[in-house]
């Protein structure tokens, strides 16, 4: 397998090559945009399967009453994938958006 340190698989960057297995997978270790770190199999990172250290299943801030440009959260519309509810100030509403 070519040399994965330094990919990017959605929010996490592999960092380095552990000597650990997982059945006979190889355990990397990566890093998370949020800053954290976790050893994952290789086969979940080229999967899709794990996408980040799993603070996208977080949802810690309320974005509800926040302004981007022209549009006005409402609230919280999809909790599997972190989409909002948002209103446009021309008056459309139920627009939802993905803001993490």
């Amino acid at each position: 397998m070519s040399n994965e340190i330094g990919k990017r698989y959605g929010r996490l960057v592999v960092i380095e090559k552990t000597d650990k297995r997982y059945h006979s997978t190889t355990i990397y270790k990566c890093r998370c945009d949020c800053g954290n770190i976790v050893e994952l199999t290789i086969n979940k990172l080229h999967s899709g399967h794990t996408k980040s250290c799993g603070c996208l299943k977080r949802r810690t801030v309320d974005l509800t009453g926040q302004k981007f440009g022209r549009l006005t959260v409402i609230g919280f519309a999809y909790k599997k994938k972190n989409y909002w509810e948002c209103k446009c100030e021309s008056g459309i509403s139920a627009l939802y958006l993905p803001l993490i």
